[in-house]
């Protein structure tokens, strides 16, 4: 195992390509022998990291590792772009649409389906409550379908809204 006093921002640090170190913790469990360095901030996006691991760290017998261990990595590009909805049914300023109508609504990429609720996408009859409704999200074709529990009106202009708590599944 190692001496967790040795183990040390300085002795284990984490690197930007061409910068500086990044300001982090460094913590160490015994009972898995895991060091582990937690940045203080988000890392960037995009960014080549070197995380190196120097002989300043020793075990308990005071034994130093023999040279720096090194690793990279790659962080992820972060998903700046908000969810887009590229088809719906019906269609905008459909008439003769079904009682029975399913509103769904696809998406141009995956989308968190813990957003997708009773109030982030609703249907509401003008001048009315939205109607009481399933919600559902099928992954595989990124579409998401509101069920009303009862039959539309008949002759009644809907209005379906998806609201901006919808997300999609990048980490930010």
């Amino acid at each position: 195992p190692s001496d967790p006093r040795t183990l040390t921002a300085e002795s284990f640090t984490l690197t930007p390509a061409g910068g500086e170190p990044v300001l982090a913790t460094v913590t160490y469990d015994s009972t898995s022998t895991t060091a582990s360095l937690t940045p203080q901030s988000l890392l960037a996006s995009a960014t080549v990291y070197e995380a190196r691991l120097t002989p300043a760290i020793a075990d308990t017998a005071d034994n130093p590792l023999a040279a720096d261990h090194v690793w990279t990595f790659t962080t992820a590009t972060i998903d700046t772009t908000a969810p887009a909805v590229v088809a719906v049914f019906p269609e905008a300023d459909a008439a003769g649409v079904p009682l029975d109508a399913v509103v769904t609504a696809t998406f141009g990429e995956p989308i968190d389906p813990l957003t997708l609720t009773a109030e982030s996408f609703t249907l509401t009859p003008a001048g009315g409550e939205p109607v009481l409704a399933t919600v559902t999200y099928d992954s595989s074709s990124t579409t998401a379908s509101l069920t009303p529990q009862s039959l539309l009106a008949s002759a009644t202009i809907y209005e379906a809204r998806l609201t901006t708590a919808i997300a999609d599944t990048a980490v930010v």
